[in-house]
């Protein structure tokens, strides 16, 4: 079983500075074992059960999800663990613009927090930027350390929005890749 060492985290209280201030290695299952694909009807349901566990009260509803991915410009991958029955262990929403692919929602089973699968669905995002078209992934998030420390984690930096009471994460296309 190989595990791979990922890039240092930050710990940080996200109303003040958001950069990096100490650094913690979290581990990631072996590659193999994910599978990130397009979302289809018949995953609406595990999709739904993992909404209304991270989510309760603000998960999306069925009719939210197929509202979405009836547009043109926005997609839906689940990422499974592979395996006998190819369990999906989290999704993701995202809508794609000229110059940036949107993150409309994104979650993980609460059961699997911490396994790399968020993680694996994020680096997919970024394999899809290029300075040709879309450079940047963006996404808000509501003000908890939790889920803004994981977003650091992801290289992503924060910019606090006052219009929607949220932080604004933004991941640039690194100038390496110019």
């Amino acid at each position: 079983d190989r595990r791979q060492t990922l890039y240092p985290s930050s710990q940080t209280d996200f109303v003040g500075d958001l950069s990096m201030t100490t650094a913690i290695f979290k581990t990631l299952l072996d590659p193999g074992k994910i599978q990130i694909r397009w979302m289809i009807r018949r995953d609406l349901s595990d999709v739904l059960s993992i909404e209304n566990r991270c989510f309760s009260e603000a998960a999306w509803t069925e009719e939210d999800f197929l509202s979405h991915m009836r547009s043109r410009n926005i997609i839906g991958q689940v990422c499974c663990e592979r395996g006998e029955d190819d369990r999906i262990i989290g999704h993701c929403i995202y809508k794609m613009h000229k110059r940036k692919l949107e993150i409309l929602r994104i979650a993980v089973d609460p059961l699997r927090h911490g396994d790399g699968f968020g993680f694996a669905m994020l680096d997919k995002l970024k394999s899809k930027l290029s300075w040709d078209r879309r450079s940047k992934l963006v996404a808000h998030v509501p003000l908890d350390s939790k889920l803004c420390s994981w977003w650091k984690r992801q290289q992503f930096s924060g910019q606090w929005d006052r219009v929607e009471d949220q932080i604004k994460f933004i991941y640039h296309l690194p100038m390496e890749g110019k």
